[in-house]
Formats: C-alpha cells, structure tokens, sequence
C-alpha cells in the first residue's frame, strides 16, 4: 500500500512539473503559454527590453555566460553543448519591474541572433540626447545649404554689369566704389570695385560695415551718433589687391530697420599701414536698390 502511494505522488509531482504551471497576479497558467526559446548560436545573441534590466539568473552557467550592459543582455554558448538552460530576468525603471522567462538553447546552424522585445512605443522612441544630437544635424544642414545658396547669389552679383558710378572714394592712389546693389528681405548684397594705382600691394585686415544712427536727447535735444556693427554673413573677396591691380568684391549683409536719412559706414582697413579706405552710403540708396530676383 505505501508503495502505491508513493507512486502517485511521484506521478503527480511529475506531472506539475512537465506542465510547467505557475501564478501571476492569482492566476493559473498552464504549459499552453509556453515559453520563449532564444537560439544562441556560435556568435553572441541580443536580447533587447523596454528598460535597463536589473537581474538575470542561467539555470546553466556551464556551457552558457551572460552580460547586461542597461536595456542589453549578451549571450553566448561557450561549450558547443546542446544543453539547455533556462533564464531569468528582472527590468523595469524606478515605477516598476517586468519579468522575463526563457529556454536558452544551443544551435549552431540559428541565424538569428537579435531579440527585440520592446513595445512599438520604446522602438520608437529616442533620447533627449539624440533627438538633440538629430535636430543640431538638420540645422546645420539647413544652415549649410542656405550659406551654400547665398555663395551662389554672390558669385553671380560679381559677374552683374556695374550699375552705379558715384558711391565710393578715391585718395593716395586707392580706390573703392560701391557698383552694384540688390536687396531683399534680410540682406543687402553689395559689390565693390577697389583699385590699386600705387607701386605697394594693398592687402587690407578686414572689411568693417557699420550703421550710423542719429538721434537726438536731453533737454537740448544735443545729436548722438552710435555706430552699430554689422557683420557679413558672406564673402566673396579676396583680401589683397596687387600693385596696378583691380578687384571685384562682394559682400553680403543683414539689412537693419534705420531711417532713411542715417548712413552705412564702410571701412577697408589695412593690414600693415594707414592706408585706410572709408565711405558712407545713404540708407535710401540701399533701400531704393533693386529686389533680388529669387532663382526657381
């Protein structure tokens, strides 16, 4: 008799433990929610979650190794045993924690080595950094073909036939003329003409462009002038004028708000001497120039 009930509980105990039956949450779950089977082959398989994992446990340390590196588990077969082993693994973020339960087994011949168990939304989604990362490579992009666009327009301002005679100065030998103007929302493009009829190269440090404001204040209404600088957003000039040579420059700047009697200062300085070329422009000259026609 004892030995009868022996054998049915060995049969029963059996019997659970091929059925594989565990709770969740008070629930029953039987063998028909079978388990994941993750095929390791002689390379390393990756197993990818919605969050950083936690934990993991092999049930067979023996011929499989592990590693976690945040939402990243890496598995390899380091026996070449077709052994299995099963695999525990806890992750989640600091609200909660996900569990996850597999067979690991060894397949030579699998060819599949990547495991994506994220939902569509974590897929999907990226970090602060990368979206950061993406939106500095579109604006710079964006930035690089529009300085693109406006190196074009500049060359073909250069090439323009001249359409203005008497803006510009002439003294010891040196020469700069404002030849040609368009504008349109944002910019002024203006092309200069700077001729050199002395024996000694001219090479200038920079080209300075400044809006001369005029107003008045105090009690006497005493005039104030306050030069505001304007930096070109493109160049399209070379920074040496030779001895009895001519250059064609163009040089394209953002257009401010002044009235129309105030005045754009344009200073070509020299880099190793005094010869130093200014000149005004009336603002009304620049606001009276022709519409850039924009290229389809």
């Amino acid at each position: 008799m004892k030995k009868i009930i022996s054998l049915l509980v060995f049969i029963s105990v059996a019997f659970l433990a091929s059925a594989q039956v565990w709770v969740e949450d008070g629930s029953v779950m039987s063998k028909s929610n079978s388990y994941d089977t993750i095929f390791v082959n002689n390379g390393t398989s990756y197993l990818i979650f919605n969050h950083d994992i936690f934990s993991f446990t092999l049930g067979n340390e023996t011929d499989f190794i592990a590693q976690a590196h945040e939402n990243c588990l890496m598995i390899r077969n380091i026996s070449k045993n077709n052994k299995p082993s099963s695999i525990f693994i806890s992750y989640g973020d600091s609200t909660y924690v996900q569990y996850y339960y597999a067979i690991l087994q060894y397949a030579s011949d699998s060819m599949r080595e990547y495991y994506d168990f994220r939902d569509t939304y974590n897929k999907n989604i990226t970090s602060r950094a990368q979206r950061k990362e993406l939106q500095a490579m579109e604006k710079s992009e964006e930035q690089n073909y529009f300085l693109s666009e406006l190196k074009t327009i500049s060359q073909i301002i250069k090439e323009m036939p001249d359409e203005i005679t008497d803006l510009g100065v002439a003294e010891n030998g040196l020469s700069a003329h404002l030849r040609l103007i368009r504008t349109d929302n944002n910019y002024a493009y203006l092309k200069f003409v700077v001729d050199n009829d002395t024996a000694v190269d001219y090479e200038f440090d920079m080209v300075s462009f400044q809006y001369v404001q005029k107003y008045k204040t105090g009690l006497f209404r005493k005039k104030k002038i306050q030069y505001l600088d304007v930096f070109p957003i493109v160049i399209n000039a070379k920074t040496l004028v030779p001895a009895y040579r001519q250059e064609v420059m163009v040089y394209i700047i953002p257009i401010f708000g002044i009235r129309p009697k105030e005045e754009l200062l344009i200073t070509f300085r020299e880099r190793a001497g005094l010869r130093n070329i200014a000149f005004t422009i009336s603002n009304k000259d620049i606001m009276k120039a022709k519409v850039l026609e924009k290229r389809r």
